[in-house]
């Protein structure tokens, strides 16, 4: 998709794929506490 805005207006791919991994890590922080996950201990 990234390349295919890139074609039609002239925004470079690169970046556009950074906004969207900076937007989900942003989002994915929001939600962190939300995920509870069991530490794991080796045996």
């Amino acid at each position: 998709m990234a390349l295919r805005i890139e074609k039609a207006f002239g925004r470079d791919m690169d970046h556009l794929l950074r906004m969207q991994l900076a937007y989900d890590v942003a989002k994915t922080w929001r939600r962190s506490r939300d995920v509870r996950v069991k530490q794991y201990v080796p045996a």
